[in-house]
């Protein structure tokens, strides 16, 4: 509780600023730089090999988070991590000896060794610079390889917003399902936008993002409410509906360990992330569906 309170104090007293980035801004960049968007995607997915996933998030010039997922072959039928950090200089890294896999602890990353992940993608620090160079042509932050693809544009507090680039036209179902979510926009055949909300806030679009300079919906934006009534501009219905029927708790994993949020202390917290929706299954299968946060305390650190 002392997490969530803490959380959700930073976020509802930064949400109102004006100068955070907006849907427009996700609209505007990707009308700039289409061109250099989908280059990275073209180019990244090309330098993950097929058994792996990757996901990075570039935080300054010599910082990234770095996920590596790796397929295995067992009843999960999925991938399992192999290599998770936070906050890590790529080309500077301070080598941990690589950990041994717990077959029963199917959320331990395998290895804490860079140079071994590097070996198995194939990756040199010139691999690392180039990602970094095609992001900034791309004004963007982050990247997850796969089909689709996601771009990660910026950050609003915890959220953020990004692009879900598909290789081919979407099909009518996909579409039905993207519209059912408050966490997509439809933007063209291929291109879905999406923000990612983080662990204690919603998922949806930031209210900001739905409304005219008149407080009122689009049109388009009417219809792909749940709860619309017509094709017209509504006004924005700031109540809640009851959810009880379908909040469910996220798999929290602390340490390499699954745990829950109560055997955590803030002031131990070093890093914590989000992972939601598609890319939660995709990664950790039925026991990501409700979300995973992944949290490394200050004393795993320090081992």
């Amino acid at each position: 509780m002392i997490i969530l309170a803490l959380i959700c104090e930073i976020v509802f007293t930064s949400c109102g600023s004006d100068n955070l980035p907006n849907k427009k801004d996700l609209i505007n960049n990707y009308e700039a730089r289409e061109r250099e968007i989908l280059e990275l995607k073209s180019f990244f997915n090309s330098i993950v090999p097929d058994d792996y996933s990757v996901y990075i998030e570039f935080k300054g010039s010599k910082k990234v988070d770095l996920w590596v997922f790796e397929a295995v072959d067992n009843f999960f039928r999925g991938r399992v991590p192999l290599f998770q950090q936070w906050n890590i200089n790529p080309y500077n890294y301070q080598e941990e000896t690589p950990i041994t896999y717990d077959s029963t602890e199917y959320y331990i990353p395998r290895t804490k060794s860079l140079t071994l992940v590097k070996q198995k993608l194939r990756w040199n620090d010139d691999t690392f610079r180039k990602i970094k160079e095609m992001l900034d042509r791309a004004n963007c932050i982050s990247i997850s390889s796969g089909e689709p693809a996601t771009i990660g544009f910026a950050r609003r507090v915890m959220g953020k917003y990004s692009y879900v680039l598909h290789e081919n036209i979407i099909s009518d179902f996909l579409k039905s399902k993207y519209k059912e979510s408050c966490s997509y926009i439809l933007y063209n055949d291929k291109v879905v936008l999406e923000f990612g909300g983080g662990a204690f806030t919603s998922d949806c679009f930031p209210s900001i993002d739905l409304i005219d300079e008149n407080g009122t919906l689009t049109d388009q934006q009417a219809v792909e409410l749940d709860d619309r009534k017509d094709k017209n501009g509504v006004a924005i219905d700031t109540t809640k509906p009851n959810q009880s029927e379908e909040v469910e708790t996220p798999l929290v994993i602390v340490d390499g360990k699954e745990s829950n949020m109560q055997s955590v202390s803030t002031e131990n917290i070093e890093s914590f992330t989000v992972i939601k929706g598609k890319q939660a299954i995709k990664l950790y299968g039925e026991h990501g569906k409700n979300g995973v946060v992944i949290i490394t305390t200050k004393k795993q650190q320090c081992r």
